[in-house]
């Protein structure tokens, strides 16, 4: 008797009241955010990504070609800057800069972190994201990038996500990796068995196996922030190997078999 009561009564009232309700939760929230999801998004990615923001704005207007210039351009340039800061601040600053540094410095110093790398770093993932959901939609490319182009320029932000992020290891405190580091100072010894950075070249490493996910254990953080950013390293990574290969390298055969195909008709 309970048996058939749940099966004919109570199952269907759940199930038709919960779906109803998740349903017109759903249009509801379409129909009041469909009008302010845009701005939102930009707004967001704004603040995410100063870099982005400058870069969609100085594209404003442009023709394709010069929107592809613009954009091989850009993306030489942020590579190079990554590279010298990692090798400058490698070549002159111990690591761990950020706990050595006083307050209206370190200030400065982050804020300065935030809009060049960290701000880098948001934009190749937006861009990309924002590029694959273009391809997969069918919209006009606003640029005349070929697909072999975007595969290249892909492998060029991929090396620049682990200059930035090493970069970013590589000034952050030693207690952020190591809570004993600090019966060390501000200095720590090339022999010590604290899992920190003695050069830069340990940071250039921690990010290479970070992003490639292979994690071997040498380094672990301790503080939450340069968690955060490992995880946002390893997403950012697997991003664009996806983006890459799904949908640039797979539309590219497509592309060249059609072609093939055509010239053989």
């Amino acid at each position: 008797m309970i048996k058939k009561l749940f099966r004919d009564v109570v199952r269907p009232y759940i199930k038709k009241s919960v779906s109803v309700s998740f349903l017109d939760l759903y249009g509801n929230g379409e129909r009041h955010l469909s009008k302010y999801k845009k701005s939102v998004g930009r707004g967001f990615c704004t603040l995410i990504s100063p870099t982005w923001w400058l870069a969609s704005v100085s594209g404003e207007g442009m023709s394709s070609d010069d929107r592809t210039k613009a954009v091989i351009s850009r993306n030489y340039f942020y590579l190079t800057v990554s590279m010298i800061l990692v090798f400058v601040f490698g070549s002159f600053s111990n690591p761990g800069l950020l706990g050595r540094l006083d307050w209206y410095l370190l200030s400065l110093f982050c804020l300065w972190l935030y809009i060049v790398c960290w701000s880098r770093c948001n934009e190749i993932l937006i861009a990309f994201i924002s590029d694959a959901l273009d391809k997969t939609t069918g919209l006009k490319p606003q640029t005349k990038l070929t697909y072999r182009k975007r595969i290249e320029l892909a492998f060029l932000s991929y090396l620049e996500l682990i200059f930035n992020f090493a970069f970013l290891f590589y000034l952050m405190p030693f207690s952020w990796f190591d809570k004993q580091s600090g019966k060390w100072g501000n200095l720590v010894d090339a022999n010590s068995d604290l899992s920190v950075f003695n050069n830069i070249f340990d940071a250039i490493y921690f990010s290479g196996v970070t992003i490639t996910t292979l994690g071997y254990g040498d380094y672990s953080p301790q503080h939450w922030l340069p968690k955060l950013l490992v995880v946002q390293q390893v997403l950012v990574g697997f991003t664009l190997i996806v983006v890459s290969f799904a949908i640039y390298a797979g539309r590219g055969l497509a592309i060249e078999s059609s072609s093939g195909g055509q010239k053989n008709t």
